[in-house]
């Protein structure tokens, strides 16, 4: 019988805790209560790299998921529209609506992830922005 070591162990619980999230609609207040973690537990895998590129995945995963559930809706709508809408330019009016706002959806969330790529400060705390600008101006001539 072989034994685990701490670091697989810790690989384990990761997966464990990763696939717990794909599972459940909760939060992650939920997924950690139900894994049994910590928020320092998670902090500590936070600065794990490859922890780290696992959770992204993730999150790709679970962004095109969410947007096929948008797509599948919008379809499902525009169907759902046509035999009750009577006049046929109607319901493709109605149906070209629909679609626009799932593509609004869409254009909106890859917006929304670009905004939160916004790079940390690379100076130190007590640098003020002002001085900061000029160090920098300084560096680029």
């Amino acid at each position: 019988m072989t034994t685990l070591s701490p670091a697989q162990k810790r690989r384990f619980a990761q997966k464990k805790f990763i696939d717990e999230c794909m599972a459940t609609q909760g939060t992650l207040a939920d997924v950690l209560t139900q894994s049994g973690l910590t928020t320092r537990q998670l902090a500590a895998w936070l600065r794990d790299k490859s922890f780290r590129r696992r959770l992204h995945r993730l999150q790709d995963l679970l962004r095109t998921a969410r947007q096929l559930d948008i797509d599948l809706l919008a379809r499902q709508a525009v169907d759902a529209i046509r035999p009750d809408a009577g006049d046929p330019k109607d319901a493709r009016r109605a149906a070209l609506d629909i679609l626009k706002l799932a593509r609004a959806s869409e254009a909106r969330q890859r917006t929304t992830s670009r905004k939160e790529k916004v790079l940390p400060a690379l100076t130190h705390p007590e640098v003020d922005s002002d001085t900061a600008r000029e160090l920098i101006a300084q560096l680029d001539r």
